[in-house]
């Protein structure tokens, strides 16, 4: 299970989108309001600017 990098909290609200077919997951913690981009298995964070790059190529 997911939990928050900042308040370690699991009330997440997560959402998975696939631009350009590549997974990516949006996540916020329902806690502490802290957000963060993610490749959709959770393994790598990503740059709210690489997202948007990869929603434009779409």
């Amino acid at each position: 299970m997911s939990t928050c990098g900042k308040c370690k909290s699991s009330d997440l609200v997560q959402i998975e989108l696939t631009p350009v077919g590549r997974s990516v997951r949006f996540s916020t913690c329902r806690a502490c309001e802290h957000r963060w981009w993610t490749t959709a298995d959770g393994d790598v964070a990503l740059e709210l600017r690489d997202v948007l790059d990869l929603v434009a190529a779409a």
